[in-house]
């Protein structure tokens, strides 16, 4: 009875850590750019800080440790994004198509492979990545 328990317990533990739902989710690099002519700004969260680029030289980068609660917070979204969709997920608006609005676009490392977004306006994205990106950049506009 012991061994039956026992074989049946480890199977389900080897099943419910094999699914992205219960996975531990901390070993990933986001990154999130926004440009435009005259206008560039890029995000990367990666382990427990953001660091953040405006312009296009390197004297403009900033960093910030981010805290456990907000680590937790991007590791639940990020579980809530299907990562091989991630590029098929449309757009609902073209205003950076006529310079009315920058251009941004996320990219998401994670277990050796990249999964990027189509390119969308700069704080109107996708809404399958709305709540992702709105942390960014509210993580982002934190860093002194």
């Amino acid at each position: 009875m012991k061994y039956i328990f026992l074989t049946l317990f480890t199977t389900m533990s080897i099943l419910a850590c094999s699914s992205l739902k219960n996975e531990q989710v901390n070993d990933y690099v986001i990154t999130y750019n926004a440009y435009s002519r005259g206008f560039s700004s890029t995000y990367i969260i990666d382990k427990n800080q953001i660091t953040v680029k405006n312009g296009r030289d390197d004297d403009q980068v900033k960093s910030s440790v981010i805290s456990s609660a907000e680590r937790k917070k991007l590791d639940l979204i990020l579980k809530s994004i299907n990562l091989s969709q991630l590029n098929d997920y449309q757009p609902p608006s073209e205003e950076r198509t006529r310079d009315a609005a920058p251009h941004a676009d996320l990219s998401i490392q994670f277990k050796g492979k990249t999964y990027t977004s189509q390119t969308f306006d700069h704080g109107n994205p996708p809404l399958q990545i709305e709540a992702l990106t709105k942390t960014i950049i509210r993580l982002a506009e934190t860093v002194e």
